[in-house]
């Protein structure tokens, strides 16, 4: 561009100085005729780096990421119009009062057989103990002493259901987490042992949760019960519960089938089940209970899991001011 213009300026000072001899300086035609076959090179050259600009932003992530972004934005903008029409709220609403039915049907039975249950506990508590003395010295001895046991297991879990109808009415008091997931695990306890299930339990002993007790045992338990339920198929059964105390995040880890990708928006939706005859409510109740108390319950992807098994992984992230105590790592 340098040369073009040195020319150019030459060219204009023999123009206005002598016409005749500009058409016979063949030396100055040839030399701006290479400038201009230069230059026409330069913009050939530039063409082609501009498409290639072009090209690179159109396969560029960012450029991907910003479409994909607006859109969501323009679906969220049309699912805003479809919300705030009546028809729709109205079902909303119509399919809320629903699950409601059915919750109260299910704490009216749960209730109705815990006071069933504590009217014949006495009953058969004292019908066992007779039988336990009257064949002590019999070889029907051990098998009254399985039965006495196995009643005794079953009055330990309708005592810790029991809390369960009365959530509000309790109090929080301090839980050792480590504990708190052995004992609960005892009701699960028969599963385990038929179907040969590995527990893993690498929750540091001195984690404290200041809580209402039912407020954990009914998310935990959904969750260990899904993970039983999803690992009947599977030839590796574990279960493994650890903590994170970089955002006090409780753990539990299977090894079953995981969790489809199209599923993970909707785990936590009333009514979505992948299960045969199930409710679809655990999950939903869960997250529901443990929000309640400023807690957290989410779906971890495989992607960002400590522990490299597969399966699906759940986390409980704790209010911050629940927590009294946790390792220092």
């Amino acid at each position: 561009m340098e040369k073009l213009a040195e020319y150019q300026k030459k060219f204009n000072q023999y123009k206005m100085n002598n016409k005749t001899l500009l058409l016979k300086d063949n030396t100055l035609q040839k030399a701006v005729q290479e400038i201009l076959q230069d230059f026409d090179s330069d913009i050939n050259r530039m063409q082609e780096m501009i498409l290639s600009y072009e090209n690179g932003i159109k396969q560029s992530t960012i450029l991907r990421n910003t479409e994909l972004l607006l859109s969501k934005v323009i679906d969220n903008l049309n699912n805003i119009n479809i919300i705030n029409n009546d028809e729709f709220l109205i079902g909303l609403l119509k399919k809320e009062v629903d699950m409601y039915r059915d919750l109260s049907a299910v704490g009216l039975a749960a209730e109705m057989t815990s006071h069933e249950f504590n009217s014949l506990n006495k009953v058969i508590r004292d019908n066992v103990d007779a039988l336990s003395k009257a064949l002590k010295p019999t070889p029907l001895a051990p098998i009254i002493q399985r039965v006495n046991q196995s009643f005794a297991s079953l009055e330990r879990l309708q005592a810790r259901m029991s809390p369960l109808y009365r959530q509000s009415r309790k109090r929080a008091k301090d839980i050792n987490l480590r504990l708190f997931i052995d004992d609960l695990l005892e009701y699960f306890s028969t599963d385990i042992r038929k179907y040969t299930i590995k527990i893993v339990n690498e929750v540091p002993e001195n984690i404290i949760v200041r809580e209402i007790e039912s407020v954990l045992f009914t998310p935990i338990a959904n969750v260990v019960s899904n993970a039983i339920y999803w690992m009947l198929n599977q030839n590796k059964r574990e279960i493994h519960f650890y903590y994170s105390g970089t955002n006090q995040t409780l753990f539990i880890h299977d090894t079953g089938q995981g969790v489809k990708e199209s599923d993970e928006a909707r785990i936590f939706e009333p009514y979505f089940t992948k299960k045969m005859q199930g409710r679809g409510l655990g999950l939903f109740l869960s997250r529901d209970t443990l929000e309640s108390r400023g807690h957290f319950l989410f779906l971890e992807d495989n992607i960002h899991t400590l522990r490299n098994i597969g399966g699906a992984c759940f986390g409980i992230q704790f209010n911050k001011d629940s927590i009294l105590r946790e390792v220092q790592r």
